[in-house]
């Protein structure tokens, strides 16, 4: 359990959680093994979990067509699937095992619940997310899902955000950055 506890403290999206949320946590995660090659998760399928990966590499792949493009290399320590997860959609990419790959992965019930219990970790998901969806957009050279957008909205007026999905909304219409309008907006107000 102590091993446990240093090892999700090193993960970037949970290492500010308090002491009572992690150890709440250390009961909802589940240990899963993959080995090289082997998909972790596909792109389309439905999005019920979140990982946290504790060894190896894992390789994100997005299907445009019939092109395949790495959008990142993962690490030790970083996460993915939040992406599916929040919008509770399909997963938007591959996450392919590169090496032996040893994860943790909470369901979306209980992290969503996580959300909801720990503004600094509903901070930092929103930011990496917000992230993500720019660098998925700009890699594969594809407008991004609007639905996403509103139901990542959605979710955030249900948190009491103050910024408004009109007023992200407006700035997108009144600049021509494609989705960077709305990155710099969840980068605002999660800050």
């Amino acid at each position: 359990s102590k091993i446990l506890l240093e090892r999700l403290g090193k993960i970037k999206v949970l290492n500010e959680l308090s002491p009572e949320l992690m150890a709440d946590l250390l009961h909802e995660l589940e240990l899963k093994t993959y080995v090289d090659g082997e998909v972790i998760c596909r792109q389309g399928d439905a999005a019920e979990e979140m990982f946290f990966i504790l060894s190896g590499e894992v390789e994100i792949i997005r299907h445009v067509g019939d092109e395949l493009n790495t959008l990142a290399k993962l690490i030790k320590y970083d996460s993915f699937g939040e992406l599916g997860v929040i919008q509770e959609g399909p997963r938007t990419a591959d996450a392919i095992a590169r090496g032996n790959v040893q994860v943790y992965s909470i369901s979306r019930d209980d992290f969503k619940t996580l959300l909801k219990e720990d503004v600094t970790v509903r901070d930092k998901v929103m930011k990496m997310a917000a992230a993500r969806l720019d660098e998925l957009s700009m890699k594969t050279d594809v407008e991004v899902n609007e639905d996403w957008h509103k139901q990542t909205m959605e979710f955030l007026d249900k948190e009491q955000v103050a910024v408004t999905t009109e007023e992200i909304r407006s700035e997108g219409e009144t600049r021509s950055h494609g989705n960077a309008s709305l990155a710099i907006w969840l980068g605002i107000f999660i800050d």
